[in-house]
């Protein structure tokens, strides 16, 4: 009876490694509002105060905005993926 060599297969696989990537939008500096309480209180009358209020709202409402758009793109951003071979010197 003839003896037969194992049959040897050799397979290479990639893994793929998700590599942290830093995100750091350039946001700027917070805005002045125009409702603090220094400019609230030198309103002559209630009118004037709401209508500050209605800016400082808008103004919030914007930078939220601003703020909401550089969040989704930081976690959006693609992260680097390294490839490695696990059957190496094969």
């Amino acid at each position: 009876m003839a003896r037969m060599d194992p049959l040897v297969r050799v397979e290479t696989q990639e893994t793929k490694v998700a590599i942290p990537v830093s995100c750091k939008p350039d946001i700027g500096p917070d805005p002045v509002y125009p409702d603090g309480d220094t400019e609230l209180k030198a309103m002559p009358n209630i009118f004037e105060r709401v209508k500050l209020l209605l800016a400082g709202r808008l103004m919030r409402m914007h930078r939220e905005n601003e703020l909401k758009a550089a969040l989704k793109a930081c976690m959006e951003q693609p992260t680097a993926a390294a490839s490695r071979g696990t059957a190496e010197g094969s």
